[in-house]
């Protein structure tokens, strides 16, 4: 019973209670749930009822149909996740990448001029959207004409939509100054927007670790200077945890620094990392070649002058919850195997391009395609070392080549749509969209995508109606 109010049926006792939270778990990768049956019951319960059934055993069964059980996978990854985020979370830590570790990331990029960073477990984009106003705000001068990507990434794709909105309300904002509300949002009623010059250069994603192998060019997931990945570790197991970190630092570039949450270090999980200590906060910096130095400035203006300080949680606010990003374990050894890649050895591309070695990268991709000129992967591989370095035109070319040369290559349609948003077309990058989409409808939901590093039919899908609702 619940406030007297006796419950239709319960799912205690059911004996595909077991099955079902392991599917669950295995698809999602929150381990988080393994010991905590009365809260997954709980969940359970209520979309059984939803959806009209009565037990495990035929949710289960609803959950692996095709796209009526992907749908509803999404509705409950909502029901398990909380997407409760503020901008500008944990002060002291913002201090640090303001005065040292962006500093660092580009001094060590003055070179190429380019930034790459990762919100993972981005959750309604607060963080990411914060890196932005940071950066364009304190470096503006530094960072004049710099090719910028600063990529969200979630399980939860109801975040990734209010994300690409970009509109927040009060208590989102609750710890950023007047002055800052004023220069970076717009206001109407107690929806505030961020201006576009601070939603430039930031892109949401579905990914899902548990599912999806990173680094990953196809995901945009390699040669990052900074990864995010704060408040959401206490979700996974030990196993899936060293996994997770293990791929995170293939995913930073040599001198890449990972920040976690401040309550999350583990010595045993950062043992590869260099450690670094501030005021308030630590960091774990990828240091292949000199472990002992930082070469950026270390000290600047502080940035609590530009902030308003954080109200602390009361419990009548609303309750402070976790970002979230699933995973399970993915080695480069376990790297899926490309169905299909047109007799290209992509090897060296996808090593060069996880290094951060882009300018090498892109010599490779040329010297494929002066000898297999006629196919399209290469051309698509090409167009997105290009739009790294920020030649968007000569990307959009890449990729008009590879659908010149196939028509119902899917991933180049989409992927030209994405160009396209970038450069400000939007009617085109519309109806690239659109051509995804009618390609997709043809294909069975639950079929990987050639070349797309574990992308299924339906996650592409999800991913171009993502794109649509934003360009709207």
């Amino acid at each position: 019973m619940i406030n007297g109010v006796m419950k239709p049926y319960s799912l205690i006792g059911d004996g595909y209670f077991e099955p079902l939270k392991e599917y669950v778990i295995a698809a999602t990768g929150l381990s988080y749930y393994r010991n905590r049956n009365g809260e997954l019951i709980d969940h359970f319960e209520r979309h059984v009822a939803n959806v009209g059934l009565t037990d495990c055993l035929s949710y289960l069964q609803l959950l692996q149909s095709g796209p009526a059980g992907d749908g509803e996978l999404d509705s409950l990854i909502e029901d398990l996740t909380i997407g409760e985020t503020f901008f500008f979370r944990h002060t002291d830590l913002f201090a640090a990448l303001e005065r040292t570790i962006l500093p660092d990331a580009i001094d060590r990029n003055k070179h190429h001029r380019r930034l790459r960073i990762w919100s993972a477990g981005s959750s309604i984009g607060a963080e990411a959207y914060t890196i932005s106003i940071l950066l364009r705000r304190h470096f503006a001068e530094e960072l004049r004409d710099w090719e910028i990507s600063i990529v969200g990434t979630d399980i939860n794709r109801s975040f990734l939509f209010r994300a690409a909105q970009a509109q927040f309300e009060e208590w989102t904002l609750r710890g950023v100054s007047e002055d800052t509300r004023r220069a970076c949002f717009t206001q109407c009623d107690n929806v505030w927007t961020l201006r576009p010059e601070f939603k430039s250069g930031v892109s949401f994603a579905y990914h899902n670790l548990a599912r999806h192998p990173f680094p990953s060019m196809l995901h945009n997931l390699f040669a990052f200077d900074v990864i995010l990945f704060r408040n959401v570790m206490i979700y996974f197991g030990q196993d899936a945890l060293t996994s997770i970190i293990a791929n995170m630092r293939r995913c930073l570039i040599d001198g890449g620094w990972l920040l976690v949450g401040h309550s999350e270090h583990n010595q045993e999980l950062f043992r590869e990392f260099r450690t670094v200590n501030f005021d308030g906060a630590i960091a774990y910096q990828r240091a292949d070649g000199d472990p002992g130095a930082v070469s950026g400035p270390s000290c600047r203006r502080p940035i609590l002058s530009a902030f308003a300080e954080f109200p602390h949680p009361a419990v009548s606010q609303p309750s402070a919850a976790r970002q979230h990003i699933s995973t399970r374990r993915f080695s480069l050894k376990e790297r899926p195997q490309q169905k299909s890649d047109g007799g290209i050895d992509l090897t060296e591309i996808r090593t060069l391009a996880d290094r951060g070695e882009i300018e090498q990268a892109d010599i490779q991709c040329r010297k494929i395609i002066r000898t297999q000129k006629l196919n399209p992967v290469g051309h698509l591989y090409h167009a997105l070392i290009l739009e790294q370095l920020g030649q968007h035109a000569l990307s959009e070319h890449a990729l008009r080549r590879a659908i010149y040369l196939d028509r119902r290559f899917v991933l180049a349609h989409y992927y030209l749509g994405m160009t396209l948003q970038r450069m400000g077309r939007n009617a085109e990058a519309k109806q690239s969209f659109h051509n995804t989409r009618q390609l997709l409808e043809e294909l069975d939901s639950r079929t990987e995508i050639d070349n797309s590093d574990g992308l299924t039919v339906a996650e592409l899908d999800e991913l171009t109606q993502m794109q649509q609702g934003a360009l709207k």
